[in-house]
């Protein structure tokens, strides 16, 4: 895309419940509570294009996903 002078903005959000963010946050050496309380908080950005449920996906499997939608709705045109 970037050779033939185009460009799109992908708006993606990553979701997860209570529960596994709080045992992700467990293995943090200063867990400080944040994530589970910004959790709770109303959205604040734009409708997402892609809104992906992380809970039990490793990061690596959140990287696949993302790349993988990315390569579908952008590159495949």
């Amino acid at each position: 895309m970037r050779a033939r002078g185009l460009a799109r903005v992908a708006f993606i959000e990553l979701s997860v419940t209570d529960e596994p963010l709080a045992d992700r946050q467990r293995c943090h050496a200063h867990p400080v509570g944040l994530s589970l309380h910004q959790n709770n908080l109303p959205k604040q950005a734009t409708k997402p294009d892609l809104v992906v449920e992380t809970s039990g996906m490793s990061a690596a499997k959140v990287a696949a996903f993302v790349c993988r939608w990315l390569d579908e709705e952008y590159l495949e045109v």
